[in-house]
């Protein structure tokens, strides 16, 4: 991001009285591209462009907007876990969700969420076009990917796991499977994690009022 695209972003949120000027859209919306290019995320920024597309409905079905906000949710989708991209959806004028690319997108983050990850990328294949401009998207859900089958197996099946990743060449598979520290046990099986060893006991503790207590002693006592 150059000096001046920074310095444009700030003195937006530097003026309460400015920041919601329809002006500032064209500025938001090149933001919008850079971070796409750039692989760099603002997610206030990008809330601030919904808003101000809400509170300007003319024009819903320009390129412009369904671009930026094609690539808004994307951005957002790359966050996951976190719950970046339903912010987002909340925020997306209604009828830019009957856009084709976007409609693409809020399916994609519907088959994340109910973890069909085989057929999120058999999807994206279908729909590269809608996906495309945004640097390290792959990566990102991948790491996602990665963090839901570390908290969810012990062991996996190579097979599966690569069905769940996206059918990677068998040297990219070796590579990330050493990255997140998992191993390889032969007859096709990887080990993730003793799930059992990672599971935390938790002390609980109440404290009992020394009137409740008495209260106790005297009902037996009168027994």
């Amino acid at each position: 991001m150059s000096a001046r695209e920074r310095e444009e972003i700030a003195s937006i949120f530097d003026s309460d009285i400015d920041r919601y000027n329809p002006g500032n859209m064209g500025i938001l919306e090149q933001h919008v591209e850079t971070q796409a290019r750039e692989n760099y995320y603002d997610l206030e920024a990008n809330l601030l462009l919904l808003k101000l597309y809400q509170l300007n409905p003319g024009g819903s079905f320009t390129a412009t907007r369904a671009s930026s906000v094609t690539k808004i949710l994307l951005k957002a989708l790359m966050q996951l876990p976190k719950n970046d991209f339903q912010i987002c959806k909340a925020l997306t004028d209604p009828e830019l969700g009957r856009v084709l690319r976007i409609q693409d997108v809020l399916r994609l983050e519907t088959s994340l969420e109910t973890c069909q990850f085989d057929f999120f990328w058999d999807d994206l294949e279908n729909c590269r076009d809608s996906v495309s401009g945004v640097e390290g998207f792959d990566t990102a859900i991948r790491n996602y990917i990665c963090s839901v089958i570390g908290m969810t197996n012990q062991t996996i099946n190579e097979r599966q796991l690569n069905s769940f990743l996206g059918k990677l060449p068998q040297e990219k598979l070796r590579r990330l499977v050493e990255e997140k520290g998992w191993k390889f046990l032969g007859n096709g099986i990887v080990y993730i994690k003793d799930q059992a060893a990672s599971v935390k006991s938790r002390k609980i503790t109440e404290a009992i009022e020394f009137a409740d207590v008495a209260t106790i002693l005297t009902a037996v006592a009168r027994r």
